[in-house]
């Protein structure tokens, strides 16, 4: 009998323990559903205080261009959408891919189509949109690639520019073992590397993170006198959150110092540090 009362309670337990993960499992998918359905997973919200206005000018014959347009006037440079100032037709007139960025041989000398993201006809050198390849595809030049390294004796700047621009490319994930394997894995950085100056490594300024070197690279300051000091960080007087996904980082009062084209400007020295 008692092993009969105690398997029964056995029963009854069992039978209130599955009741209630029931209870709990449905509760908690139910809250999910709930919460799922008031998640915002659209778009970052835009700034909606941008001086510019989008319909205060056109981008046609302004694609990325060096310049920034002053607001009211709506900008066509390749930061505009971080900063909400694009013109209305920035999307229509700049973003095209139709046909791709390359030339192949059927399409050199093709008829101008403006919908095309480049370009393989006869003017497209007079008016600077010809596809990446299409010197070697439709003219018969050599790669860059395959040249021999040029010594450039008297630096000339590209249209646009007021002094020779510096490039620094920033890769995440770059492995110091790909620098030994020569132009197997990457024959244009290998190209860059072999005909212009290069450093074995770099010492990093502290903290080691992303925005703090790069602008350190910018500035040649120090992180604590540039104000960058992390990807993620908070100030107490700004009472504001800096991080890389978040928009408080377009504030221009997180960013010290001044770049080093301005310390040329002024007549300070300048030092530069090439880098792999």
């Amino acid at each position: 009998m008692a092993k009969t009362g105690c398997f029964y309670f056995h029963q009854v337990i069992s039978l209130f323990a599955f009741a209630f993960g029931v209870n709990v499992c449905m509760g908690f998918t139910t809250n999910r559903f709930r919460r799922s359905e008031e998640w915002d997973e659209g778009p970052i919200s835009v700034l909606s205080d941008s001086p510019w206005i989008s319909t205060s000018g056109s981008c046609k014959n302004r694609c990325f261009e060096l310049q920034e347009a002053e607001p009211p006037g709506c900008r066509c440079d390749n930061l505009c959408k971080s900063y909400n100032s694009c013109c209305f037709d920035f999307d229509e007139l700049c973003l095209k891919t139709a046909r791709g960025w390359e030339c192949t041989k059927d399409r050199c000398g093709e008829t101008r189509n403006d919908d095309n993201a480049c370009h393989c006809s006869e003017d497209c050198l007079s008016r600077g949109d010809c596809c990446t390849n299409y010197q070697v595809v439709c003219k018969g030049e050599t790669h860059w690639v395959d040249d021999d390294c040029e010594e450039i004796k008297t630096p000339e700047c590209p249209a646009g520019f007021v002094r020779p621009p510096l490039i620094i490319f920033s890769v995440d994930g770059f492995r110091a073992s790909y620098m030994k394997k020569g132009n197997k894995v990457m024959p244009n950085i290998e190209k860059l590397r072999s005909c212009g100056t290069h450093s074995p490594y770099m010492r990093p300024v502290y903290p080691t993170k992303t925005f703090p070197n790069l602008y350190t690279l910018a500035t040649g300051l120090y992180p604590e006198s540039h104000g960058i000091v992390g990807n993620s960080m908070y100030d107490p007087v700004f009472d504001a959150s800096f991080n890389l996904r978040g928009r408080e980082k377009f504030n221009h009062r997180w960013w010290g110092g001044q770049p080093n084209n301005k310390a040329i400007d002024y007549g300070k020295v300048l030092v530069l540090i090439s880098i792999n």
